[in-house]
């Protein structure tokens, strides 16, 4: 516990000082779970962990872990910064497949599988400061049980450029759920790191 009090320390005051990260500190600065950009929302027997994705770290996976030249990183950036984006993992407490939970027979498991696959884009929005945004990226990648969860990938317009409160909502269809809500409060997001060139 110790160790990791001070690991956090030492990169809040990396990031404090120079706000600029080699590719294995940002990696462990985004792995914190105290720079508030993870949201958890369990609703049982679901859980639903909402990862905000800043563009320095998509940057970082699209390069294989390494920086390319500055001219390089500006180009990615400015391409991936057009869009905001989220991972979302939905697993169960029980740690089953969430596709399967609860459900009466094989056709409702079917039925969950083409409604995440194909039609739950539109039940995904993004308010943004004052503006409610559609859904505009969807991916859901399904695990066949080699995690305990599976993961939903979005992406929304980016139409400002200065960092504002976000909630990312789902309103669900499939498994009786109430909306959940995930806000990712404009505090987490002003201070965001830079990757070293």
């Amino acid at each position: 516990m110790l160790k990791k009090t001070l690991t956090a320390f030492a990169l809040l005051i990396i990031v404090g000082c120079s706000n600029s990260l080699s590719p294995e500190e940002y990696n462990e600065w985004y792995a914190d779970p105290e720079n508030g950009l993870v949201v958890k929302q369990v609703s049982k027997p679901f859980v639903f962990e909402a990862f905000y994705r800043p563009a320095p770290l998509l940057a970082l996976q699209n390069f294989g872990g390494k920086i390319p030249g500055p001219a390089e990183l500006e180009a990615e950036l400015k391409e991936l910064e057009k869009f905001q984006y989220f991972n979302v993992r939905v697993s169960t407490e029980s740690r089953q497949n969430f596709l399967k939970a609860n459900i009466r027979n094989q056709e409702e498991y079917f039925q969950r599988v083409a409604y995440f696959s194909s039609f739950a884009q539109p039940d995904f929005k993004l308010v943004d400061g004052g503006d409610t945004l559609s859904c505009s990226i969807y991916h859901f990648e399904r695990s066949y049980g080699i995690s305990p969860y599976n993961t939903i990938l979005l992406g929304f317009e980016n139409p400002h450029s200065k960092p504002r409160n976000k909630e990312l909502i789902y309103e669900d269809r499939i498994l009786g759920l109430a909306p959940l809500t995930f806000k990712i409060e404009a505090s987490a997001l002003q201070n965001l790191p830079k990757l070293k060139p």
